[in-house]
Parts: C-alpha cells; structure tokens; sequence
C-alpha cells in the first residue's frame, strides 16, 4: 500500500479574508464576482 499524501492547502492571512468579507458586504456586489476577482471558489466564502 502507497502512502496517503498530505493536501497542501492554500492559506489566506486574517487582512485577506477581512477584506474579502467587506467587499462582499456591499450592496451592489455580488459575492460571486468578488470571489472571481479575488481568484477563489465562491463557496469559499461560507466555509
């Protein structure tokens, strides 16, 4: 039997995510034009 490998996760510092947050707080913005410009899964954001 192989070895399982470990996933190598992306990790984001706290300012990343918090800037993140407030840009898709606003109310013209949708949350998934923002996770687009920031390069990341929408679904991102609920996790």
């Amino acid at each position: 039997m192989g070895h399982a490998k470990k996933r190598n996760y992306d990790r984001y510092t706290l300012a990343y995510k918090l800037q993140a947050v407030k840009l898709a707080n606003h109310p013209d913005v949708r949350s998934k034009d923002v996770a687009e410009s920031l390069g990341i899964h929408p679904v991102m954001f609920y996790r």
